[in-house]
């Protein structure tokens, strides 16, 4: 007992040591005016960034297929670099194992996927940005029995965040209030594919994602001081709703819908992020699956190398 006690006490020391060590200056990126908007694990970030991210994820859904339902767990990972401090690119892939239901398990990469984002308006005073940004699936880069498919997939996007530290009254709670979402348009490379005596259309689709954000830092900070204390005040609780429309080739107005209610925390170095995975649609099924988020902010630890963009003054250094 005695032993089991000092090994706690080391662990408790060790963990307040380490949050308390770790950095604490302005965010380098994310940020419009005094407004942090930080990355959530389904919806993509509206600003450019230097970023590490890995995430998790488990859910069981439809399988595409038609043959019954499918459980997907995926590891994920992100890795975002400035070229100038308004252009950014990004690699991502994920590798996954899929259990059908009935059926045999497989596993595999996801195909690759590569991003180029311009930061190309920022409001310091309405706490706005807005980007624009392209992103590539790359065709056969993965592995095909888990569904990497053989065409690519190009998806020009819009980015924004807005938060509301800008409403008149400078007591109102909604200030600490802020949104995020990405429109996109998911445009496959081949039109159809053909297997000897069967046709598969590809259709394009419509994207169009949101994030809703409370941010507990804010309001301490810049509203109204309520005594929260840590590790509490840097919570970000989130509710994210993901959609995607198909938009022609047969399967006109079809819609996957879900919604991604969770929580972040953030230290100004790392973000923890947890969140339900929640089905809003017969699309998408009746199952409840979980993600996942750990994400590294590659700018605000290595400033001055990895961080910094490869051409141009970084924001604010």
């Amino acid at each position: 007992m005695k032993a089991g006690a000092k090994i706690l006490t080391w662990i408790k020391y060790s963990l307040s040591i380490f949050m308390l060590c770790m950095p604490t200056w302005s965010h380098a990126h994310g940020f419009a005016g005094k407004r942090f908007f930080p990355t959530t694990p389904a919806v993509e970030d509206p600003f450019v960034s230097d970023e590490f991210s890995l995430s998790f994820q488990h859910v069981k859904a439809p399988d595409e297929e038609g043959g019954g339902d499918a459980r997907t767990t995926a590891y994920a990972m992100e890795y975002a670099k400035r070229i100038t401090p308004k252009w950014a690119i990004s690699i991502d892939g994920a590798y996954l194992r899929q259990d059908l239901i009935p059926g045999e398990a497989n596993w595999g990469f996801s195909n690759v996927g590569t991003g180029l984002k311009y930061q190309f308006f920022t409001s310091e005073a309405h706490e706005a940005l807005m980007s624009l940004g392209v992103d590539v699936e790359w065709a056969n880069s993965g592995t095909s029995r888990i569904g990497a498919e053989s065409f690519s997939v190009i998806s020009p996007a819009f980015f924004f965040g807005k938060g509301f530290g800008d409403i008149s009254n400078p007591e109102s709670a909604l200030r600490a209030l802020a949104t995020t979402g990405v429109i996109s348009v998911n445009i496959p490379s081949q039109v159809k594919i053909v297997d000897g005596p069967d046709t598969t259309l590809n259709p394009v689709t419509l994207g169009y994602d949101f994030t809703f954000q409370y941010n507990l830092d804010y309001k301490q900070s810049y509203v109204r001081d309520s005594g929260l204390g840590e590790p509490f005040r840097h919570l970000i609780p989130v509710v994210e709703l993901s959609l995607e429309t198909c938009m022609n080739r047969g399967c006109d107005g079809e819609t996957q819908a879900w919604a991604f209610p969770g929580v972040l925390w953030n230290n100004h170095a790392i973000e923890l992020g947890l969140s339900a995975q929640v089905p809003l649609n017969d699309t998408t099924g009746n199952d409840v699956g979980v993600i996942g988020l750990i994400h590294v902010f590659v700018d605000d630890l290595f400033p001055n190398t990895l961080g910094r963009p490869l051409f141009g003054q970084a924001r604010g250094g």
